[in-house]
């Protein structure tokens, strides 16, 4: 690639925001459509059935090198969160499985971004993931994901103009993103598998990263989540998360169906 793919790159990261900070405005309160999620069926199972003696307590340990189908899938499911298109999706414009393939490229390659399986956390019920989170510091977590976006795209069979136009429909992300101070310990890509969900398997793997946080000396943690994905504000707001700020954008909703990202935070 030449200095004007790295020039173009510099300028795609570096775009402005609409902030909002403070107490949580009013207009935050909406009503939203039915979610619409697209169903990841070439990892997945079918949904099963989960009885009261099923239950048991999940085995809360590090993803391992096994586990990066699974990975790659809470990537994309988290990115989408309650809309039926995230990041990756947007950004490639391409089938699903050239999505997850992407995903587990930048889960697996030499650059630790927040998309790196080594920050991952999963939830193990009866030997199999059931869920999972990564959680990493804040401090310098945008430009290591700059960097491993753009390494990844460098690996793929792409023209200098196809990679340019991957990175341009990636550009309306960082309008919005607020990954939080370098005191933070940043938590990102959430997701529980279809079959175990209501059993607070996030519940244990936020505790068991908020411990981690604390022990590695972050004064926070900090999750951002799209506006409008209320069982994610729920859920983090039961675990002692309370709103920050958001940011909203016109672009980001017209591709994600969501006005932008809102970022909970609470002490360690």
């Amino acid at each position: 690639m030449t200095a004007r793919f790295n020039d173009a790159l510099c300028e795609i990261w570096a775009l402005p925001a609409v902030r909002a900070k403070g107490p949580e405005p009013a207009q935050c309160r909406q009503t939203h459509e039915k979610p619409a999620h697209r169903a990841i069926k070439a990892y997945w199972p079918q949904k099963r059935t989960i009885t009261v003696s099923d239950r048991k307590l999940p085995l809360i340990r590090r993803a391992r090198a096994d586990d990066v189908d699974y990975i790659a899938w809470t990537i994309l499911t988290a990115q989408r969160g309650h809309r039926s298109r995230g990041y990756f999706d947007i950004m490639l414009a391409r089938p699903e499985p050239d999505c997850l393939a992407f995903a587990r490229r930048v889960s697996t390659q030499a650059v630790k971004s927040w998309w790196h399986m080594s920050y991952f956390w999963i939830a193990e019920v009866d030997g199999e993931p059931a869920a999972a989170l990564c959680a990493l510091p804040s401090a310098g977590a945008m430009a290591r994901a700059r960097e491993a976006i753009v390494t990844a795209v460098r690996e793929q069979v792409l023209t200098q103009d196809e990679a340019l136009a991957v990175m341009q429909r990636g550009a309306y992300a960082p309008r919005c993103w607020m990954p939080g101070d370098d005191r933070n310990r940043f938590i990102e890509h959430v997701a529980t598998s279809p079959g175990y969900r209501g059993r607070a398997l996030i519940t244990s793997l936020l505790a068991h990263a908020l411990e981690e946080g604390k022990a590695a000396g972050h004064a926070k943690a900090s999750i951002t989540f799209y506006i409008g994905n209320e069982p994610a504000e729920r859920c983090y707001a039961k675990a002692g998360f309370t709103f920050v700020e958001e940011r909203r954008d016109p672009e980001f909703e017209a591709l994600t169906g969501s006005a932008g990202f809102r970022r909970f935070e609470r002490a360690l």
